[in-house]
């Protein structure tokens, strides 16, 4: 809740912000991978795998309210901004995909997985 000088009183955060502490005068907003769907709420909640929140701007005063699914042939490991293709990864901060090298392989993982033995990948991605 944030304090209202105004009208001597308290307003509830509003969708796709928060606020996690008391005696403050404003409210966070969600971050990419997040989101918050109520009003007054103390954190964000993380996207689950196979959908994503995208950010909302460094200027933005409201952030996600909700998560959307990714598209056909991609992919989320959830918590990030963005959706991937298979034989990429969301990059650390959640708002770029990046290639999996050669001999390795992804399909909607946060990270690209070396081939076992006994099998290979010739190409990137």
């Amino acid at each position: 809740y944030i304090s209202s000088f105004a009208d001597n009183m308290c307003t509830p955060c509003g969708q796709g912000s928060y606020n996690p502490n008391t005696g403050q005068s404003t409210c966070s907003v969600c971050s990419a991978g997040t989101y918050s769907s109520s009003a007054g709420s103390t954190s964000c909640s993380v996207c689950s795998a196979g959908t994503y929140s995208p950010s909302a701007g460094s200027a933005a005063t409201v952030g996600s309210t909700s998560c959307t699914n990714c598209a056909s042939r991609l992919a989320s490991p959830g918590g990030t901004g963005i959706c991937c293709p298979d034989g990429s990864y969301t990059s650390a901060s959640g708002l770029s995909c990046l290639q999996c090298s050669t001999n390795s392989y992804s399909v909607g993982a946060a990270a690209c997985s070396t081939c076992a033995t006994g099998s290979y990948a010739t190409s990137t991605g």
